[in-house]
Order: structure tokens, then C-alpha cells, then sequence
């Protein structure tokens, strides 16, 4: 099943609109893991819709 989900991070207060055809808390935790991109730049990301 594929998801168009969105997070949130409080220390930035910015919102996040991904989609993913993966289990969202795999995805949650690529979002959280070290990588380059716009939700790299802290680990505080928590999903709150999908």
C-alpha cells in the first residue's frame, strides 16, 4: 500500500508532505537516519497524517 503522509519537526516548525509504497515507520526511520535533504537537518521529525 503506498501513503502520501506529512511530518512535523517542532525545533525547526516546519511541516514535511512525502509519499512512500513502504512501511512508514522504515520510511520514518530513513527520515531520521544521516542522509542529505531537506529533513536532514534535524531528528526530530514525527509523522502526524497519513
Amino acid at each position: 500500500m503506498c501513503y502520501c503522509y506529512i511530518l512535523y519537526s517542532k525545533s525547526l516548525d516546519k511541516y514535511y508532505i512525502g509519499y512512500s509504497c513502504e512501511d512508514l515507520q522504515e520510511r520514518l526511520r530513513r527520515h531520521l537516519s544521516n542522509h542529505k535533504g531537506f529533513t536532514a537537518k534535524t531528528k526530530d521529525w514525527i509523522i502526524i497524517y497519513f
